[in-house]
């Protein structure tokens, strides 16, 4: 009998633990898509000047949305930061919805 309530203790603690990896995982998975987003609409930045509207699209294709962004027209040479986001409503780190985000910038003309 000991044995039989053992099994289902641990077969419970296991499925939690398996829960939390899928919750870890996702995250970070989430995290490297939006830091590989981030490179691509600083590199954009960098080039046009300005963020445009296939950068945006490009955004919202990923199904993230940009929280903040320090000027929407810059100057020649000027370092613009910006915030990308995710929301995610993870199994079982938290209960309410997570927001996942990324913080990115660029330097305007740095590419030609």
């Amino acid at each position: 009998m000991a044995y039989k309530f053992s099994m289902l203790l641990s077969l419970v603690f296991l499925v939690f633990a398996f829960m939390l990896a899928g919750d870890i995982t996702i995250v970070s998975s989430i995290r490297s898509e939006l830091d590989n987003l981030a490179l691509t609409v600083s590199y954009r930045l960098a080039r046009d000047g300005y963020l445009s509207t296939e950068a945006l699209n490009l955004i919202g294709d990923f199904g993230a949305e940009l929280i903040e962004i320090d000027d929407e027209q810059p100057a020649f040479g000027q370092t613009v930061r910006f915030i990308l986001g995710k929301e995610y409503d993870p199994l079982l780190i938290s209960k309410e919805t997570m927001t996942i985000t990324v913080k990115g910038a660029a330097v305007v003309g740095y590419i030609v």
